[in-house]
C-alpha cells in the first residue's frame, strides 16, 4: 500500500501527477460538476498533454454512487476502447473516490487508478484504505471491493474551496480517529475554529496517518481496521433512512451523529467515562443535530443490513477509553435504542 503524498501547492500536486501518469495508454479523469468548476481549472493548465485527458462529468452528491451512473462510465470507456493499461483519476470528495476506484477496481478486472481527493472527508478519509463501493436500494456501499489505488494525492488548500457543511462533514471523521487512537489530536480539535479551514488543514495529515497505519496492519478488515467503523453502525443507518426518505444527510454529518450515539452506548457500558463522552457531545452537537423525522424504528431496518452483522447480530465498535476500541462487540439492541433516544429527547 502506498502512503498519501501531501503537496502544498497546485503546482508541486500536478508534477507528481503528472508522472504517476507516465506509461499510461489514456488517462480518464472522473470528477462532479462542482469540482469541475472549482478546481480543475487550478490542476489542468499545469499538465503536459491536458488536451488528452478524457474528463467524465457526473452530478455532485451521493446519488451518483449508483449502478446506472457505473453502466455509463463504463460504456464510455468501452467506446474509448480503454485496454487495463489506462488510468483513472479521481478528482473530487468522497463520492467520486468510492465511485471512481469501483470502477476501475471492477473494469476488465481491474485498471490502475489515483485517488486525488478535494473534500476533507476524501483527505482524511474516503480516498485512504483501499474500500470502494456504491450504493443499492438506499443501502450505504452494500456493493464494492478492496482496491489500492496507485497513489494518493492530497493538496490540503483544496479545502478552501468547500462550503462549510463540507468542512463540517470531514471534521467528523478526524474526530473519530481522535476518540479511537489519539486523545492529543482530539484535545487538538477541541480548541480550534472549525469554521477556519487553514486551522483544520494543519491536522488533516495526522488524520491521515491514524487511518493508514490501521489499515497497513489489517487490509482486509479482518481485526482491527475494524475500529474505523466507530460510528458508521448507527451512522450508516441514519444516512440510509434519510436516503429512503428523500432527505438526504451528508455523510459525515450521519457519522457525527452515530459517533453520539455510540459514545453513550460506550458510556452506558462502563466503556468511556462522564468526562470523555461530556467532551464528544459537548464538541459534536455544536455542529450536528438529529433530523426531525428519524425515529429508532425508522432505522433499525437499515442495522439489519449492516455489513458488519454477524449471526444476525449488530456489531459494533466501541471505544473502551480515549484512544482505545474494541470491535466487532454484539450490543443488546435496547442498549441502542435507549442511548439514541436520550439523544434524540435532548
Amino acid at each position: 500500500m502506498s502512503k498519501a503524498s501531501f503537496h502544498h501547492s497546485d503546482e508541486h500536486l500536478a508534477l507528481e501527477l503528472q508522472r504517476k501518469m507516465e506509461g499510461a495508454s489514456q488517462v480518464f479523469l472522473l470528477t462532479d460538476s462542482n469540482v469541475a468548476e472549482l478546481v480543475l481549472p487550478r490542476i489542468l493548465p499545469l499538465l503536459k498533454n491536458a488536451d488528452k485527458i478524457d474528463i467524465i462529468e457526473v452530478e455532485p452528491g451521493e446519488a451518483s454512487k449508483a449502478l446506472d451512473v457505473c453502466h455509463h462510465i463504463f460504456q464510455h470507456f468501452i467506446e474509448a476502447n480503454a485496454g487495463r493499461d489506462a488510468l483513472l483519476v479521481n478528482l473530487g470528495g468522497g463520492v467520486i473516490t468510492d465511485l471512481g476506484g469501483f470502477i476501475a477496481s471492477v473494469y476488465k478486472r481491474g485498471i490502475p487508478f489515483i485517488h486525488v481527493p478535494t473534500s476533507l472527508m476524501g483527505m482524511c478519509d474516503a480516498a485512504i484504505g483501499g474500500k470502494t463501493g456504491i450504493d443499492l436500494l438506499d443501502v450505504k456501499n452494500v456493493i464494492g471491493s478492496f482496491a489500492y489505488p496507485k497513489a494518493v494525492l492530497i493538496q490540503p488548500n483544496f479545502i478552501e474551496t468547500l462550503p462549510i457543511e463540507h468542512i463540517k462533514s470531514g471534521f467528523a471523521e478526524m474526530v473519530k480517529h481522535a476518540i479511537i487512537a489519539d486523545p492529543q489530536l482530539f484535545d487538538a480539535l477541541e480548541i480550534i475554529d472549525i469554521e477556519e479551514p487553514n486551522h483544520i488543514a494543519l491536522f488533516i495529515e495526522r488524520s491521515t496517518l491514524i487511518k493508514e497505519d490501521i489499515v497497513m496492519e489489517d487490509f482486509m478488515e479482518e481485526g482491527r481496521r475494524k475500529i474505523l467503523n466507530f460510528g458508521h453502525t448507527i451512522g450508516h443507518a441514519i444516512e440510509s433512512f434519510c436516503l429512503s426518505v428523500d432527505a438526504p444527510l451528508s455523510h459525515g454529518h450521519a457519522v457525527a451523529l452515530g459517533i453520539l450515539v455510540e459514545a453513550k452506548m460506550s458510556y452506558h457500558l462502563g466503556g468511556l467515562d462522564l468526562e470523555s463522552y461530556t467532551k464528544i457531545q459537548r464538541l459534536l452537537s455544536k455542529s450536528f443535530q438529529f433530523p426531525k423525522n428519524c425515529q429508532w424504528e425508522d432505522i433499525l431496518p437499515f442495522l439489519f443490513n449492516d455489513k458488519k452483522n454477524k449471526n444476525n447480530q449488530v456489531r459494533f465498535a466501541i471505544p473502551k477509553k480515549m484512544g482505545t476500541c474494541e470491535w466487532d462487540v454484539a450490543v443488546d439492541l435496547e442498549e441502542a435504542r435507549a442511548a439514541f433516544e436520550e439523544l434524540i429527547n435532548e
